[in-house]
């Protein structure tokens, strides 16, 4: 990646479990048409008031299905 450039940038979620999921991210330039960067991110649900994990809101849950278009893996 040099500049000036465009970039896109994706992410999707997969492996979706009880109280974590993992994010992809890809990052591509335009300029000299390829992926430039990838990485992946664990996402852990957390109740700050109980200072332990939670189980995923179901609002999310539906949404990262619904976003993903599929099951998200679990």
């Amino acid at each position: 990646m040099t500049y000036p450039d465009s970039l896109s940038v994706g992410a999707r979620s997969r492996d979706l479990g009880v109280d974590c999921f993992t994010q992809e991210y890809l990052v591509f330039g335009h300029r000299h048409c390829r992926v430039t960067a990838t990485g992946d991110g664990l996402v852990v649900s957390y109740d700050y008031r109980l200072h332990r994990k939670a189980s995923i809101p179901s609002e999310m849950r539906a949404g990262i299905k619904r976003v993903e278009g599929v099951d998200a893996g679990g």
